[in-house]
């Protein structure tokens, strides 16, 4: 795991842009430990295909993917280095924001070649206990051609990805003004980061307000999704 974490920063991100993500947060040995528990669960038919809201509803129009819902008296062995954070990252956003923060829950999910996640937000207009998101990655040797990447959205009005708090909400890279046949100047309204699903790679975002996808898969894609909840 990352040898000193930055509460302060990222906590900070958190607050002004709705995300941060640590780089490196498990080590290589650690996620192909979990790829096995994964794999190994995958055999004995532990995994069920995942549904969508409160009804857990199966569309697959939407969501295609596999999950296994992990218990909290009894997580993997793995699984020790990330509880440790989710009560660490628990505990200081309570005692700084008074978030009400009580338990989590989480799950292995797979992504088979051809899954995806449709846009959505994890907790719709405050409609479950869901506060907090955060998404472990533990696909080794992970390349962009495989697909599978977390796009988040913003609004640039609200807040930037930029490490800058002053800078633009649009990347430069989609800054260019399009001009219409009547001379009308328009602008991007709205803006997205591609995050790629690299071993270790550890994503926490605010849940109620960050809309985010996968996605299409073009190779089996191995993560641990869960929640802080009220």
């Amino acid at each position: 795991m990352t040898a000193t974490i930055d509460w302060s920063g990222h906590i900070s991100a958190l607050e002004g842009r709705g995300f941060f993500v640590l780089e490196n947060f498990l080590e290589d040995g650690y996620c192909n430990r979990l790829i096995q528990d994964f794999d190994r669960r995958r055999e004995l038919g532990e995994f069920q295909d995942a549904g969508v809201g409160a009804s857990a509803e199966v569309q697959k129009k939407i969501r295609q993917s596999e999950l296994i819902w992990l218990d909290p008296e009894d997580p993997p062995d793995a699984f020790g280095q990330l509880l440790s954070f989710i009560e660490e990252l628990q505990s200081r956003l309570n005692q700084q924001y008074y978030m009400g923060l009580k338990d989590w829950e989480a799950f292995y999910s797979v992504y088979r070649p051809g899954s995806y996640y449709r846009r959505h937000i994890d907790n719709f207009r405050g409609k479950n206990r869901r506060i907090i998101t955060f998404i472990l990655y533990l696909n080794q040797n992970w390349e962009k051609q495989k697909g599978g990447q977390l796009r988040i959205y913003w609004d640039p009005g609200k807040a930037s990805p930029s490490s800058n708090p002053g800078a633009s909400g649009i990347p430069e890279s989609r800054k260019e003004i399009i001009v219409s046949s009547e001379n009308d100047v328009l602008k991007w309204q709205e803006c997205y980061l591609d995050i790629e699903p690299v071993a270790g790679r550890l994503v926490v975002f605010y849940a109620p307000e960050l809309e985010h996808e996968v996605l299409p898969c073009f190779s089996d894609r191995y993560c641990i999704t869960g929640w802080l909840r009220r």
